[in-house]
Formats: C-alpha cells, sequence, structure tokens
C-alpha cells in the first residue's frame, strides 16, 4: 500500500461508514521496512469502550462516566524506568529526516503537507495493536 494516497482514502472511507466504524492497522506501507500506522482507533463508541478497557457494547453513558472518574483523577503519577522501551527507538543527530523513518502522508484533500496528528502522540490509557477487523468487530492485542 502506498502512503498517498491509499492510507488516507482508507480513513476517509472509513470515516463514513459512521457508528461501528473499524479501527484501521496498516503494516505494508511501500517505501517503509517497519512502519505502522493504525488509524480511527477511536472512531466509534465499540472502539472507545476497548480502549477504556470496558466491553464494547458498554452504553455510551456508562463510557462517559468512566471518562470522568479518570479525569477526575488525572493526573497520574508518571512511573518513570531506567530503561523505558521507546527510547530502543531513537533517532538522533543533524541529519535526521522524518521521511526515512515515518510514513507521512496528509489526510485531507487540500492539505498543504504533512501533519503529525493526535494519533502520535501518548494517551493516558494502554496501547492496542488491532490484529484482525470485521465490519461486526475489532480484534486487539493489548499493550
Amino acid at each position: 500500500m502506498n502512503a498517498e494516497p491509499d492510507l488516507a482514502a482508507a480513513a476517509n472511507a472509513t470515516g463514513r461508514i459512521g457508528d461501528g466504524a473499524p479501527a484501521l492497522w496498516f503494516d505494508n506501507i511501500r517505501g517503509f521496512n517497519d512502519a505502522r500506522v493504525t488509524m480511527n482507533t477511536i472512531g466509534s463508541w465499540q472502539n472507545h469502550a476497548i480502549s477504556l478497557g470496558l466491553p464494547p457494547n458498554t452504553p455510551v453513558k456508562k463510557q462517559i462516566d468512566e471518562f470522568i472518574r479518570r479525569w477526575d483523577n488525572f493526573p497520574v503519577t508518571p512511573e518513570r524506568r531506567a530503561n523505558p522501551a521507546w527510547a530502543e527507538n531513537t533517532v538522533d543527530g543533524d541529519d535526521i529526516n522524518l521521511f526515512d523513518i515515518l510514513p507521512l502522508f496528509r489526510l485531507n484533500d487540500g492539505d498543504g503537507g504533512f501533519y503529525l496528528d493526535k494519533p502520535v502522540s501518548f494517551h493516558a490509557i494502554r496501547w492496542i495493536k488491532i490484529t484482525s477487523v470485521s465490519k461486526t468487530s475489532v480484534s486487539t492485542a493489548w499493550k
């Protein structure tokens, strides 16, 4: 799959499905050896529930109540580690080229360039790997 225009086209098409739209996981992106992209991970209430560690069919009100409960407990004390996993994946030096390490692409028609969007940031909830997606379910592996 090409980073452009295929990833953006898939994301835009998924967004038009509406409620129950699946999360997307791409790990075979032309030109990148070990790049992975996830999109729409919380684009449906089912996926939102999963991201909170709740069953996919949790009612929206319960999800919001859980989110508020967590928000009230935020910020949490950071957990510091001597050798964090992210430190294994660093690039240093003056010649860093994001195009070499990230599958950058435009999400919307008319974007003037590439954006490192919210999915690139870190969240307080667990990371999930989408292992399979169908119209009715999302299989995940928690990290």
